[in-house]
């Protein structure tokens, strides 16, 4: 139904902050399993959270399984508590740039097109 009346696109925020809403990749890949025309974002992709590498390939997964409805959107992450609540040591902004400049390389398509999706 949402695909004849709703939007044509819905996106969900990738910060780990306490929410009512599942993590957005888990509730990103059920509403792309329950829809087919609505195209997804994450808003935005929080670098922090994961390796660009393993960012990448887990938005081409979700863009494949949903046949193509996935857009990528990056954020070099910001939010020096939520580093800390996680384990993790906050970037300096240089870093935090240099990390999203390797994750636009790491998700272009000719960057993850090796990846052996037959195993999907």
């Amino acid at each position: 139904m949402a695909d004849k009346l709703g939007p044509d696109l819905i996106g969900n925020q990738d910060h780990p902050v306490p929410t009512a809403l599942p993590r957005s990749w888990t509730l990103l890949s059920f509403i792309g399993a329950a829809t087919e025309r609505i195209r997804l974002f994450p808003d935005v992709a929080a670098l922090p959270l994961r390796p660009p590498a393993v960012l990448a390939e887990a938005a081409a997964s979700l863009d494949l399984l949903t046949r193509g409805h996935l857009e990528l959107r990056l954020g070099a992450g910001a939010f020096l508590g939520t580093d800390r609540r996680h384990g993790r040591t906050h970037r300096s902004k240089r870093k935090s740039v240099a990390v999203l400049s390797e994750a636009c390389v790491s998700a272009r398509p000719s960057a993850i097109a090796s990846t052996n999706w037959a195993r999907l």
